[in-house]
């Protein structure tokens, strides 16, 4: 029996030796450039780590798991690509109690990176596009360069807003009607909430450059749903339309002018990465006589 042990041990040596002289196929990053990463993001983003911290998982509560996940609160200073709601997001990853090669991408305090990212499902998080490509550093050329390759490619989000009235001559109490019109003019559709809200987006002067005071104040304290806001597919508008006088006291006669300047509300609060940017319409002038 020993003799029978030692010849299946001889007989595997040779198949162990050829194994061994296998080389390890090492980790492959998929996505090296700087192209190949903002082609595989829905954002990208310049920022600074303001904190990192456990993810806490009841599952794994009394478990040592090789890979420990993280969330990171970013202070956003740029969009490169896509539509990030509002000035701080929470980055998910996967932290490694192990040394790997290649390293697993991860953020520390205070630091500052351009950040490739995805929505994580279900979350209002983000995560990096893969475990090992999800960051760049933040230098003035690689950023740039990568504002650069997504205004070409119609990645950045680029909304624009105009405004025109029925008329440029209007009686006095005559009814003002207005209308504003935003689009889309980029190749990624945005998430925006579905409405110009007067008074809050509309701005009337009177011809000395005085700013007419709404009929009454703008307090909207309504939490937002998810209904209140509406996808715009690329190269798409949607459009508003009102009376200014019933925002504004609008009774002298004389030479006024109005422009719509747009500051939507944000989604993150029901996990929607909504737009929050500004948007400045043209300034439409007219006369009340």
């Amino acid at each position: 029996m020993k003799r029978a042990f030692l010849a299946a041990v001889f007989m595997l040596l040779p198949a162990f030796a050829i194994f061994a002289q296998e080389p390890l196929e090492p980790v492959k990053i998929k996505r090296e450039t700087l192209e190949d990463r903002l082609d595989a993001a829905e954002a990208a983003v310049v920022g600074v780590v303001q904190s990192v911290k456990p993810v806490e998982d009841e599952k794994l509560k009394h478990a040592r798991p090789v890979l420990e996940k993280m969330v990171a609160e970013v202070r956003v200073e740029t969009v490169v690509k896509g539509v990030v709601g509002g000035g701080t997001i929470y980055v998910e990853f996967e932290k490694s109690r192990l040394r790997e090669m290649p390293p697993r991408t991860v953020l520390e305090p205070g630091e500052r990176a351009m950040l490739f990212l995805k929505r994580q499902p279900g979350s209002g998080a983000y995560g990096f596009i893969d475990a090992y490509s999800g960051k760049m550093p933040a230098d003035d050329r690689s950023v740039g360069k990568a504002e650069e390759t997504a205004e070409r490619a119609g990645w950045k989000v680029a909304l624009s807003a105009s405004l025109r009235l029925s008329k440029s001559e209007f009686q006095r109490g005559e009814p003002i009607p207005f209308e504003v019109i935003i689009r889309n003019g980029s190749a990624s559709p945005v998430i925006i909430e579905a409405a110009v809200v007067p008074p809050r987006d509309i701005l009337v002067v009177d011809g000395g450059g005085k700013k007419i005071k709404p009929s009454r104040p703008y307090a909207d304290a309504r939490q937002r749903a998810r209904d209140d806001f509406s996808t715009l597919p690329p190269k798409h508008f949607m459009g508003f339309s009102g009376d200014l006088l019933e925002y504004f006291p609008i009774t002298e006669p004389g030479t006024y002018a109005v422009t719509a300047v747009i500051t939507p509300s944000s989604g993150a609060r029901i996990g929607l990465p909504a737009w929050t940017g500004s948007v400045t319409s043209n300034t439409a002038a007219f006369i009340v006589r």
